[in-house]
């Protein structure tokens, strides 16, 4: 048996739970299952599952080498699908995460010219504002976002750009008062984004960062948008996700002396598949004017 082989028993009983599922799914007895194990667990003289009569359950080295051991695996596999790929037509599945503005004002509105230009891709859309593994997850694409997601081994090309606004109902500041400088904040109902970083701390262009309360938490732009709307609190959203509100003022901004410098949206997507042809063929589709790819290296990600 191959160290290969000892690998992928490793990885399929910690995701099958079991030796028996895991024999299942590669074909084997579970007794060449547990006999793999054993020998890869003897060749690196440590104990890599802790087994009862009902459970298995990962040591501390085991679980450090299964993250391991799946990421060689999953690249293994990637390598694989984008040699044999090359030189194939764009086919199969595209899978992507995109929230919801981008998807309706971007992604959607090319998306017919996309699937008649490459007939033999289907595509799979997930509308939500979260942050996925996208290797874990086996997503290609992230779309719309000015935060860095989970994984690190990332390429990302530009979508356009954004800068954040704070703003309130015209109904809220005259019942509340419209705050003037950064403290203020503290004094009124703030309204924050369940998926930021750090949601209780509230940054403003040359000033210290003020740490608030939140009043209402939410993970969704536009329903944080509402509830502005409503007169609930002040909230800090993209730009574009308060335009129309604020020229007809429904939405007021405040804090302008503290406007925030543009930064870019981005489509992200897993390296390694960077060679497959559908991969590719999206990329290229909706690459931004005058934006070139290149791979995450931000210290400071910004916040949804």
């Amino acid at each position: 048996m191959s160290k290969l082989e000892q690998l992928e028993a490793f990885v399929k009983v910690i995701e099958e739970g079991s030796f028996a599922a895991a024999g299942a799914k590669l074909c084997l007895t579970p007794a060449a299952i547990s006999k793999q194990l054993k020998t890869l667990e003897s060749a690196l003289g440590v104990e890599l599952i802790k087994r009862t009569t009902r459970n298995l359950h990962l040591t501390e080295a085991g679980n450090r080498y299964f993250q391991d051991a799946k990421t060689v695996l999953e690249k293994l596999l990637e390598a694989d699908h984008a040699i044999l790929s090359t030189n194939r037509e764009p086919a199969g599945v595209l899978k992507i995460l995109s929230t919801r503005y981008y998807a309706e004002q971007v992604l959607l509105k090319k998306l017919p010219q996309f699937l008649e230009a490459y007939p033999k891709i289907n595509v799979k859309i997930e509308l939500a504002e979260r942050l996925p593994d996208l290797m874990r997850e086996d997503l290609d694409f992230l779309f719309g976002v000015t935060i860095k997601p989970i994984n690190s081994d990332l390429a990302r090309q530009a979508l356009g750009t954004t800068r954040y606004v704070f703003c309130a109902s015209p109904a809220y500041l005259a019942k509340y008062g419209t705050p003037k400088q950064p403290q203020d904040l503290k004094l009124h109902r703030y309204l924050t984004h369940a998926m930021r970083q750090k949601p209780n701390f509230i940054s403003f262009k040359g000033q210290p960062d003020v740490y608030v309360e939140s009043y209402l938490w939410l993970n969704d732009s536009k329903a944080l948008r509402e509830c502005a709307l409503k007169g609930l609190g002040i909230v800090k959203l993209h730009d574009y996700v308060v335009k129309q509100q604020l020229a007809d003022g429904s939405l007021v901004e405040i804090y302008p002396q503290f406007v925030e410098p543009t930064i870019p949206v981005y489509c992200y997507y897993r390296q390694a598949r960077a060679m497959d042809p559908k991969v590719k063929a999206f990329t290229n589709f909706y690459q931004a004017p005058d934006q070139s790819n290149t791979t995450t290296n931000d210290k400071k990600p910004p916040q949804l």
